[in-house]
């Protein structure tokens, strides 16, 4: 029980900034942008491949689907991490404000 105590006691809590987890917030927003227009991207080249019907109708329209699952989740996670940037960086710029006083 010693040896589980022990390790315990070596266990560090790190305390991290609001500056921190707007950084972290803002490069998620930007990795989701990122995402959703390699999506886009994507979307645009297998509508041109639907037009040309290179390949099966079917199994491009279950490529879109998929390709509309994702941007789904793309926007939903773009979206939460806008708001939680927004969020930070109001509680920074306060913070910063409060400092100077």
């Amino acid at each position: 029980m010693s040896n589980q105590s022990n390790s315990m006691q070596d266990i560090l809590v790190k305390v991290y900034s609001v500056k921190d987890m707007h950084d972290l917030a803002s490069l998620a927003e930007c990795d989701m942008q990122w995402m959703n227009t390699a999506i886009e991207h994507v979307k645009k080249e297998l509508k041109k491949l639907l037009d040309e019907c290179v390949v099966p109708g079917h199994q491009l329209s279950e490529l879109m689907t998929h390709l509309d699952m994702y941007e789904y989740i793309a926007l939903s996670r773009l979206g939460h991490y806008s708001d939680k940037a927004m969020e930070y960086g109001a509680e920074t710029d306060a913070n910063k404000k409060a400092e100077s006083l």
